[in-house]
């Protein structure tokens, strides 16, 4: 009986002792993971600090353009790797092997393109290459048109249509109902999003903006209906939208009482100025004469009874006009 229990006393020592080297051991491995860890955030932020945007942040289709610089990864070996810049010519220097052309080319295409330049001089049999955009030459996004503060605006990572318009102080107030990006993955398409509704502008923070995309505001056409009218000002009117006399009339709430409608004018701009051309107004209502459709920037100058104002007098009320959107 005494030699089971001298052998239960000696393996109890051991088994405890190994029960805490497992412990000991499974602390040490979630401390050095907890340690890698935090050394890949603290690069990751560092990358950050420095004004580096993630490579992340370009699509896989963006083409590769003069002047970006390429991080170019040749799996195990660190002397064929490391960051390039693409010269004039669209092409990026290895360090043996000569130039490559990049430029038009994916990430991905540029990658294939090195490993058989690789392959094609002798330096390798099996090269596996890896290829990030790390900085765009034009990393600016150009807003241009009907906005309060055109210009080029830097991309500072991932951003939106609307986080774009918002930086360039918003939508002017001659803006068309539309805007059309130009993407620069794709100068030959171009994407037009409609604004005019309040649930597409809300929407606006779903459309994507890429590094060197063109974004571009229309301004919306105007007419002017000024005089005896009950509310004289500018109408906005889209490129694709016709406006007639009689319909600009009823934007501007009708004529007053003192309207003298036979003596109407009609101003338009032509290659040589501005033309005052008669507007038989009363003519026009009674269906004795076809509405006419009107043309961008014309004014329509109703005059009062006992006023002599000659029509081309009226044309400084037009730049001073109240402007109203066409619902």
């Amino acid at each position: 009986m005494d030699i089971p229990m001298a052998k239960t006393t000696k393996l109890r020592p051991r088994a405890t002792l190994g029960l805490r080297t497992m412990i000991a051991r499974s602390v040490s491995c979630a401390l050095v993971m907890g340690c890698m860890l935090g050394m890949a955030v603290a690069q990751e932020d560092a990358t950050a600090s420095k004004g580096q945007p993630a490579a992340s942040v370009a699509p896989s289709t963006l083409p590769v353009g003069v002047g970006d610089l390429l991080e170019v990864d040749v799996f195990d070996t660190p002397e064929l790797s490391g960051r390039l810049r693409v010269d004039e010519h669209g092409e990026i220097g290895l360090a043996v092997g000569g130039g490559v052309k990049v430029a038009g080319l994916t990430a991905e295409q540029a990658a294939r393109a090195v490993e058989a330049q690789l392959k094609s001089t002798g330096m390798m049999l099996h090269p596996s290459v890896a290829i990030l955009i790390v900085e765009f030459a034009n990393q600016g996004v150009t807003v241009m048109g009907e906005v309060r503060s055109p210009g080029v605006y830097p991309y500072l990572g991932t951003k939106s249509l609307f986080d774009f318009i918002s930086s360039a102080g918003g939508l002017g107030p001659a803006a068309s109902k539309s805007v059309t990006i130009v993407h620069r993955r794709n100068p030959n398409e171009t994407q037009t999003v409609d604004i005019s509704n309040p649930n597409t502008r809300f929407n606006l923070a779903n459309v994507s903006i890429w590094p060197g995309d063109t974004i571009m505001v229309a301004r919306s056409g105007i007419v002017y209906i000024l005089g005896a009218v009950g509310r004289p000002g500018g109408y906005l009117i889209d490129s694709n939208e016709r406006v007639s006399v009689l319909e600009a009339l009823a934007l501007a709430q009708g004529t007053i009482p003192a309207a003298k409608l036979s003596k109407a004018r009609l101003i338009r701009k032509n290659i040589n100025g501005k033309e005052d051309l008669p507007l038989p107004l009363n003519s026009i209502i009674a269906n004795k004469v076809p509405d006419s459709p009107l043309q961008d920037g014309d004014i329509i100058y109703v005059p009062a009874s006992g006023l002599k104002t000659a029509a081309l007098g009226v044309l400084p009320s037009a730049a001073t006009a109240a402007i109203y959107r066409v619902p």
